[in-house]
């Protein structure tokens, strides 16, 4: 007599209520996102009459809720064999050594405090909230429409707000240069660059994922999204975030052998990339862009002063905002983040903190990659980048690229995108 099939009891209550809050707060973070200013604030009263004015984005807020929740649901799930385990803390040796970096450049801080603060604030919180609780949510919803159609909806609407007000730049013959959006973004352009790091999985989707061996998904919307977002960037007029659209779209075209597998085509690409955004502003004529050129110029000696001055520790965690430069014309650039991650590691928290997001980089890449070959090794070898494991791979690659020019290193628009990845990564394995 043949054996019947394994049946698995249906989630308690608790799982199925907790789990209606998880997808709620997803979709929360999701829509939220791409938009730093977008939060709430509130005076809170401290011991002595003072007050403490807490801001905070509404994405951050909402993977704070998401944290506790995904782990009380872990734990009610523990012992069944039919939940997935939850993927690892993503690059824990590394992002340790930059929080223990952070921790000891407080040495060199002017206001120890404060600097404690960022370092809690900043790199802890995301690697917490977005690397631990976002990706567990993301693992625990999905593979299926529930995280897709989330991110699609989130992209989409991000696009269509950097698309709007791309048109009144231009129509307003100011088209170059950044600006603010009011209760959004101080620069539209990190919009952009957000959009740009979720292109390898819009890739991917638009093609139609495939979470089984014949399994695809509706690609309609997919597609109505990735080309509303390419334009965005386009329009944005970002570089960093157009040079992130080229590196998505060469690790995923041609499918059968995408260019950047080739490094006799890629290497003359990519520097003629940056060489022409090197040279953009006197290409065009642009003083807009020649200025932004010099600023960026600017924030590069910051940063190496700070590095310089205390090469193994840092100045502090939070510094690059806080160290004045008053050599003309470098004086002006006081206030402004560094442009680049390793720029700001290696000012406030020296070379110990820059190894530190390196052995994060090269773990966290070499695990996903891992996921990748597993993926391979149960599906065959036919089209190995048509997985979503590659996808996920990808969207790691182009997230880290884009903060070799980028503000983004400890904000949602970078750890999203990076979060969901990687739960998505340690997804259904089996059916992959």
């Amino acid at each position: 007599m043949p054996a019947l099939p394994a049946t698995t009891s249906p989630p308690p209550l608790a799982i199925r209520g907790i789990d209606l809050l998880l997808h709620l707060g997803l979709w929360v973070a999701v829509l939220s996102h791409p938009y730093v200013e977008l939060g709430l604030a509130v005076d809170l009263p401290l011991p002595g009459g003072r007050t403490w004015h807490a801001d905070a984005p509404l994405v951050d807020l909402a993977a704070l809720v998401l944290l506790p929740l995904v782990l009380a649901r872990s734990l009610l799930q523990r012992g069944r064999a039919d939940v997935a385990t939850p993927p690892p803390l993503i690059g824990a040796p590394g992002w340790g050594l930059l929080l223990l970096a952070a921790l000891v450049s407080l040495t060199n801080h002017p206001e120890p405090t404060a600097g404690l603060h960022e370092l809690a604030r900043k790199p802890l919180f995301a690697w917490l909230a977005y690397g631990l609780g976002l990706a567990w949510v993301v693992q625990a919803l999905g593979p299926g429409d529930r995280v897709r159609r989330a991110a699609l909806a989130g992209i989409g609407l991000a696009a269509l707000v950097s698309l709007a007000t791309s048109v009144g730049r231009f129509v307003a013959g100011d088209g170059l240069w950044f600006h603010s959006l009011d209760g959004l973004t101080p620069n539209h352009k990190t919009i952009a660059v957000c959009l740009a790091g979720w292109t390898p999985l819009l890739l991917h989707w638009a093609r139609g994922p495939r979470w089984g061996p014949t399994e695809r998904s509706p690609t309609g919307l997919a597609r109505a999204v990735t080309a509303l977002s390419l334009a965005a960037v386009l329009a944005s007029a970002s570089k960093t975030a157009i040079l992130g659209v080229g590196l998505s779209l060469a690790l995923a075209l041609p499918l059968a052998r995408p260019l950047a597998w080739r490094p006799r085509l890629i290497a003359p690409a990519l520097i003629l990339g940056l060489a022409l955004a090197y040279y953009a502003p006197v290409l065009l004529g642009s003083r807009t862009m020649l200025d932004a050129a010099r600023s960026r110029h600017s924030l590069n000696e910051r940063a190496l002063t700070m590095a310089k001055a205390h090469p193994l520790v840092g100045a502090g965690i939070g510094m690059s905002t806080r160290v004045e430069m008053v050599t003309s014309p470098h004086f002006r650039i006081n206030g402004v983040e560094a442009h680049g991650a390793l720029q700001k590691v290696a000012g406030e928290t020296g070379l110990l903190g820059l190894g530190g997001l390196l052995l994060f980089v090269a773990g966290a890449g070499r695990a996903l990659r891992g996921r990748w070959s597993a993926s391979q090794d149960k599906t065959g070898p036919a089209a190995p980048i048509d997985l979503p494991t590659y996808a996920c791979l990808a969207t790691f690659v182009v997230l880290h690229g884009q903060l070799l020019l980028s503000t983004e290193l400890f904000n949602a628009t970078h750890w999203l995108p990076l979060a969901t990845c990687w739960g998505l990564a340690w997804t259904r394995t089996e059916e992959s």
